[in-house]
């Protein structure tokens, strides 16, 4: 038997540990969910490529046609393609390329370090030939994990998402093109194969069916992946559609099938319509039996406000609320009224954001949701299998209130009581990555007027900046959507004047489509608003905010949304 060295054997248990041992979910970087963490992932990334790409220029250190030179050559390549460069001499003079802001590129990366860096990692070629390489990758994943299954899970669902909520055809996709822009990421057979075994994992047929023909095409050319795996694979997709699809009930299933039964003819399900598009062109804009479809159009940019409805909407400038108001007046804008909903702008400021999010981003925790009566309801059942296993994907933490003299701006705009309550909720801070999310779902914790507890009279929405596209808070059952703009925040009562929870607020935050996201939500409570609150003489009447203190009437009808 050959005996090893000491450091030889220290060395594999590290590494076995290292990419091997099953770390928890609230592993230390969520890489899949955070932002910032993905962002170190890049930053890692991109010193990797600039240590091999210099290998393979000076060609001394790397053996010609060796598997250490095709390992490395592979894993450059791999950059190269989703990061717009040409020629290898380009990596090295560029610093950014904001792939953690691009869904394609986002998924390329925490593949090319989760399995082709690992790969290397384990050829002692490559520990004799980069040794300090080789240490670096040990020491960042040994500080802050690897990129385990579960980031990989969350990462391929959130693919399957915006493709669900965009309606994007998977080749166009693949291809690198999104609304309003061309990407320089695209992907071969082997990644649309491994977004069809996601689609077929959470039962999303047509999903499936459509990525495994896309890797068959693509396969004919690239050679990635096996056309006879392909086939074998699609074959067993189709005939799992065909055993649940029913054409008596279709527009009563869940949106992740075709129009008809697919035979295996090449092709077949290019001729057939998703059901997703069908109901989507069908329902979209008539109400609260279709939230899940009139989120997915409000996402999209689609407006459903009447006419009428919107010509009651306008800007202005709130100086008569408070009186510190009158010499630094807050422009404010209804985007519904009855309820209403204003976005308030320049609540806070760059260098306020700034302190807010390096303060808070060693905090941030994966998601925990109590389960919400207001989620699913009768009326308004969200299709598990259509949206994944997650009802939000987002990082968040909660810090003690007031912050940066934000209490006192928001008294200010809305008239109640922030920084004297006794009892109120921290401010809660949500990071939402590419294909970040939240269903629509209420603020107010029960719809029960005599319930125990305090109820969230309000919620005050602050953004912390501007997403390129995508990250809407849409309002299902108002027909309308508001746009993520830096500073700015959503001001709505959550509550009729008898504490009835008003389900015209039920709302959801969009996925990310590009770049990021960051807010916080403020909720006020109702109990200590005694002094301040309006109070009706009749049930189901809803709270109203005031235009320069002047009370407007209201409009004729509860609902006006067009319902096409």
């Amino acid at each position: 038997m050959v005996s090893q060295s000491p450091a030889h054997v220290f060395k594999a248990m590290v590494l076995f540990v290292l990419l091997y041992k099953q770390a928890p979910v609230n592993s230390k970087h969520l890489y899949a969910r955070f932002i910032s963490h993905l962002e170190d992932l890049e930053r890692f990334d991109s010193q990797i490529v600039n240590n091999l790409t210099e290998a393979v220029l000076s060609t001394k250190i790397l053996p010609i046609r060796s598997e250490l030179t095709n390992g490395v050559e592979a894993y450059l390549r791999d950059y190269y393609e989703s990061s717009g460069f040409h020629r290898v001499e380009d990596a090295l003079k560029k610093e950014g390329t904001n792939l953690s802001k691009n869904p394609l590129c986002a998924f390329r990366l925490l593949r090319r370090t989760k399995i082709i860096l690992r790969d290397l990692a384990l050829r002692k070629s490559f520990r004799k030939n980069f040794g300090g390489l080789w240490k670096h990758y040990i020491m960042y994943f040994w500080n802050y994990w690897h990129p385990y299954d579960h980031n990989w899970d969350v990462v391929l669902e959130k693919l399957l998402r915006l493709q669900l909520f965009y309606g994007f055809k998977a080749e166009i996709f693949a291809n690198g093109l999104m609304p309003e822009i061309r990407t320089n990421c695209s992907l071969n057979s082997l990644h649309c194969y491994e977004i069809s075994m996601a689609a077929l994992k959470i039962g999303q047929y047509a999903y499936a069916i459509e990525w495994l023909e896309l890797a068959k095409k693509k396969a004919l050319t690239d050679r990635k992946a096996s056309i006879p795996l392909l086939e074998l694979t699609l074959w067993n997709a189709i005939e799992k559609h065909n055993l649940e699809f029913d054409e008596d009930v279709m527009m009563d299933l869940e949106p992740v099938f075709f129009n008809r039964s697919i035979s295996h003819d090449p092709g077949d399900s290019q001729k057939a319509e998703k059901l997703r598009d069908i109901q989507y062109e069908a329902y979209k804009g008539f109400g609260p039996l279709h939230d899940d479809i009139n989120f997915w159009a409000l996402c999209s940019g689609e407006n459903f406000q009447s006419e009428r409805a919107k010509s009651r909407l306008f800007c202005w400038y709130e100086f008569k609320r408070h009186p510190g108001l009158t010499i630094g007046p807050r422009k404010m804008e209804f985007l519904t009224r009855d309820p209403d909903v204003v976005q308030v702008y320049e609540i806070l400021y760059d260098d306020e954001i700034k302190d807010l999010m390096e303060e808070l981003s060693k905090d941030m925790e994966d998601s925990t949701i109590i389960q919400d009566p207001f989620e699913f309801s009768q009326n308004r059942q969200i299709s598990h299998r259509a949206y994944s296993s997650s009802r939000r994907t987002s990082v968040n933490a909660r810090v003690v209130f007031p912050k940066y003299k934000l209490g006192r701006r928001i008294e200010q705009v809305t008239g109640l009581e922030i920084i004297k309550c006794k009892y109120k909720e921290r401010l809660q801070v949500a990071s939402y990555s590419f294909g970040g999310h939240n269903f629509p779902h209420m603020d107010q914790m029960s719809h029960n007027v005599q319930s125990h507890g305090d109820h969230r009279l309000a919620t005050f929405l602050i953004y912390f900046n501007d997403v390129e596209q995508g990250g809407y808070t849409a309002f299902t059952s108002l027909g309308v959507a508001a746009k993520p703009v830096k500073g700015s925040a959503l001001f709505w009562f959550n509550l009729y004047t008898d504490r009835g929870a008003d389900w015209a607020t039920f709302h959801g935050a969009c996925p990310v489509l590009l770049g990021s996201k960051w807010s916080a939500n403020k909720w006020i409570t109702y109990t200590e608003q005694f002094s301040v609150r309006k109070c009706a003489l009749k049930t189901r009447a809803r709270f109203q905010i005031p235009v320069n203190n002047v009370y407007l009437p209201l409009p004729e009808m509860e609902h006006d949304v067009d319902s096409n």
